[in-house]
């Protein structure tokens, strides 16, 4: 009988895209914390993967959530369960059923003041996305960022099964550039290793947002709201010459 070589078993179900898909972007994660990422391994390229800017395209958003990062909307009215229920008459009598949820609430058309209580319970509460960091990638320098996804050429990501992590390649202006993204497997953490030309990632700082002026290939990071039960935090690291990495940790108050 001959070993099982479980780590070539696992990997050959790795999975590869070599071109920008708005329906499977790849997710590292530990069970408790998942970041979402695009074709450049970070979240680059947020408008071509948001719902809310699709029209009739299917799209899954590129977000960063954990089991504890939640939200939930104003509830003026005040709407509860029992707004929600409908009574069925059985057999055996009376059937309460909280059924009075509109779907078209779910694609944005008008909503009956009657569904409005189970709508407003259906959404809420809900996960909180937490943040996104991405590229700027610019032409050149003084350049408006590109926001197109189709301008990088020789895209290759690979999920890698056994590693949990993704490595993302491609070009952009004629640059190679390459991220690894990795989650901790335990915290809700999550890393970025970016690898390219120095004279591409000119500058790089240690902040929560950065917009460094006159480069071509900066990192931006931003939190979208302060829920009062966690918080980014940004520390930056300089591996080689050209090697620049970061990791981002989203921690919960305690």
């Amino acid at each position: 009988m001959t070993d099982i070589d479980r780590r070539s078993v696992v990997e050959r179900h790795d999975v590869v895209l070599t071109a920008p898909d708005a329906t499977a972007p790849l997710s590292v994660g530990n069970g408790d914390f998942a970041c979402t990422v695009d074709i450049t391994g970070m979240q680059t390229y947020t408008a071509f993967y948001d719902p809310a800017l699709a029209g009739d395209r299917s799209v899954i958003n590129t977000c960063t959530q954990t089991s504890w990062g939640w939200h939930e909307m104003p509830n003026p009215h005040g709407y509860t369960q029992a707004d929600t229920i409908t009574e069925y008459r059985t057999a055996g009598g009376d059937v309460p059923y909280p059924d009075r949820f509109d779907m078209r609430a779910m694609l944005g058309q008008e909503v009956a003041p009657d569904m409005a209580p189970g709508t407003w319970l259906h959404v809420n509460p809900q996960r909180l996305d937490l943040g996104r960091t991405g590229l700027v990638l610019r032409p050149r320098a003084g350049a408006a960022p590109d926001e197109d996804p189709l301008a990088l050429t020789n895209v290759h990501q690979r999920m890698h099964l056994w590693s949990g992590t993704v490595r993302s390649t491609f070009d952009y202006v004629g640059q190679p550039v390459s991220v690894t993204t990795a989650a901790h497997p335990e915290l809700a953490q999550v890393a970025f290793r970016i690898e390219s030309n120095p004279a591409t990632a000119a500058s790089w700082r240690p902040l929560r947002s950065w917009w460094a002026a006159g480069t071509v290939l900066t990192v931006r990071s931003r939190a979208f709201q302060k829920t009062g039960r966690g918080s980014w935090r940004t520390r930056a690291s300089r591996p080689g010459r050209n090697t620049r990495g970061f990791a981002l940790a989203a921690t919960p108050a305690r």
